[in-house]
Formats: C-alpha cells, structure tokens, sequence
C-alpha cells in the first residue's frame, strides 16, 4: 500500500500568494491499479497543456483502491487545505468520499462514478460521468429496438453496488420498453468456475445477456461461454472498457455480438481524434474512458478554480463548480446540474472480436441525454 503524496507542482501565479491546491485520489495500487495509471497519464497530459502560468496545484495521492483508504486519503487532503478534490474514480470509493467531503465542505469532483449515491443530497459531491440511470436506460432501449421479440438474462455481481444498481436501473427500463425477462443469475467478484452460470444462461431461453460487471469478471464469464452462447447478444456498461478486456487469454465465441454503453470513443469527432494523437505520441498507447473523463473532469477543476471569488476557499470553489458554463469535452457536451450531475449524452460501442479475441471498441452512435 503506497502512502506517498506525490506533488505536482508549478510557478506560483503573478498575483503572489498560495496557489490554490487541487487534491487527486486515484487507485495506483490495489486491485484497480492499471485503471489509477490510465487516469493518471489523462492528469498527466492536461496538465502538460495549461500553459507556462497555471492557476493551481495538483497534489496526487493513493487510495489503493480500497473504501477505507479513501476516507484516510479525503481526510489527509482536506486537512493540508485544498480547494477541491478531484476524485476517486470508482463509485464505491466516491461513495465514501462524498459523506466525508460533506461533513469538511470540501467540493469532490468525480471523472467515472456512476452511482446515482455519489452526488445524492450532497451540495459538495460532483461528477463528470452520467449515471447509471442514463445507461441502463439507454442500453435497454437500444437492446428493444434492435432485437424481435427480446429476451434478457441479467447477470449480476452481487457483490458489486455498481453490478447491482446498473441491473436493476437495466431490467427496469427494459421492462418497460416491451423487453421481456428470462431469469436472474448471480455471481461474486473472483469466482472462477462460471460452467453452471454459463449452462443456466443457455437454458433460460434468452437471446440477450446483460452482464454489468468489470472487464477481468467480463472476460472470464465470456471466455467461460465460448461454446455455448453462440447467437446471444451480451451487453454491458462502462465497466467492460479497461485494459484487461484484450488480454491475450481472453477467447470468446466469434459469433457472439456484445455492445456497451461508454463515455468516451477514439475517433467519434476530430476533437476526439486530436486527443488520441496527442495521447498516442506521448504513452505509445490508445486512451482509454479513464484518460479521457478525467481530462475532462480535470478542466472543469481548473476552470471553478478559475471562476471562483477566492480560489483557495474551497465553499467559494464549489459555488463556482456548480455554476460552470457547459463546455464540449472529449466525453461530450457537458453542462453542471443543481444536483452535481451533468447533463450530457453517451456513446454505444460494438466490442470487435476476431479469431475469438477482443480487440477493439467500436463506436456506433452517440446517445445525446
């Protein structure tokens, strides 16, 4: 477990004074440990492109992808004085998070939690992501839509809060969109025999699966199926986009169609493109979702700190956050809500699969909110 604080730190502005501190809280260790790199190269980047005079400070810290470190990590921040928090990535941490960062009135901004209880009641918790309210919704219209007479299995992590609530935010919507439900099925993150599970989707008589889970559960439960669900169309939400979804020991069916709700697609728009190259010359990689939102997320940060009356006082920042002008950002159009959420639309993705290997997210269509 890291503890280190890592300060990434610049010229002070003209106007004299301590420049205004932004805290980050990524995973850099622990079981999200390459999704924490994804998103800090993201941070990495926009920084690299703020100019000679930024207007702030970014303190980077560890969570080690753990709910209890989290709260020690917003403790810690609130307690060195920073204006805001940028940060964490995942709905559980962010969770916890928000119920601290109320009690210190320190604002929290989130790049990917799409738990609806993140920013729930809170005046100080933000995100940069839609809900999960809004993919489900979406995933299960498009899965009505395109589909005669639709049939869905829902497979949940039942120990995941964002498993559960992105299914039961799914079937709701598929059910009322005319879809019909074929069964439930259950499953624990790190169970690693998925043969019954597979056989009980086989059997229940669906022509769609909706597996709402993170990409090492993903490729398990797939590679699992790959001679059984020949025909069925699988579809998940943002979870599926990390980089273990194209490990070179994932082998799915090549028949198999699955389809995901995203935040952000390569080669969407120029402004898009323009990033990847930038991102690409850089890391000699693709971005993934992470990099993007919290590039995204990080210009928001900058801009209230901009915008604020006194950009140290973290009460004036938040008024400033929630006041933003929308802006066009790599994930989308994105205007600050009352409640701390954004209004902005989401992309649909096809996973591409060849010889039985992912390998690549391909973008079909942008869903404005």
């Amino acid at each position: 477990m890291k503890y280190s604080i890592f300060l990434l730190a610049f010229l002070l502005i003209s106007c004299g004074g301590a420049k205004p501190e932004i805290g980050v809280i990524l995973p850099l260790s622990g079981s999200a440990e390459a999704d924490g790199s994804i998103a800090k190269r993201g941070l990495e980047l926009f920084i690299s492109e703020m100019g000679e005079v930024p207007p702030c400070n970014f303190v980077i810290v560890d969570n080690a992808s753990d709910p209890s470190t989290t709260i020690q990590r917003v403790e810690e921040l609130s307690n060195r004085g920073v204006c805001l928090i940028l940060g964490p990535a995942y709905s559980l941490n962010a969770i916890a998070a928000s119920y601290v960062v109320k009690e210190k009135r320190v604002p929290l901004l989130t790049p990917a939690a799409t738990h609806p209880l993140v920013t729930r009641g809170n005046p100080y918790a933000f995100r940069a992501c839609f809900l999960d309210t809004q993919q489900g919704e979406v995933l299960a219209n498009f899965a009505v839509e395109n589909f005669e007479e639709p049939r869905v299995a829902v497979v949940t992590d039942l120990g995941s809060e964002y498993s559960y609530n992105l299914a039961n935010e799914f079937e709701e919507a598929f059910l009322a969109a005319g879809g019909r439900l074929a069964n439930r099925f259950y499953f624990h993150e790190g169970d690693r025999d998925f043969t019954r599970l597979v056989e009980k989707v086989r059997n229940s008589g669906a022509n769609i699966v909706f597996l709402p889970a993170y990409a090492p559960e993903v490729v398990a439960i797939l590679s699992a199926a790959k001679s059984s669900w020949g025909g069925i169309t699988v579809f998940g939400g943002d979870g599926w986009d990390a980089p273990d979804l194209f490990l070179p020991d994932a082998g799915f069916d090549p028949s198999i169609k699955a389809f995901i709700s995203n935040h952000f697609s390569v080669h969407e728009s120029p402004r898009t493109s323009a990033f990847s190259a930038r991102y690409r010359h850089r890391y000699e990689e693709e971005p993934g979702q992470l990099a993007a939102l919290t590039y995204d997320a990080a210009r928001l940060a900058v801009a209230a700190v901009r915008g604020a009356e006194d950009g140290n006082d973290p009460v004036h920042v938040r008024d400033s956050l929630a006041s933003l002008p929308a802006i066009e950002g790599l994930t989308g159009h994105l205007a600050m809500e009352a409640d701390g959420n954004p209004r902005k639309g989401l992309v649909i993705q096809e996973l591409v699969i060849e010889e039985g290997k992912p390998v690549k997210l391909r973008f079909l269509k942008r869903v404005l909110e």
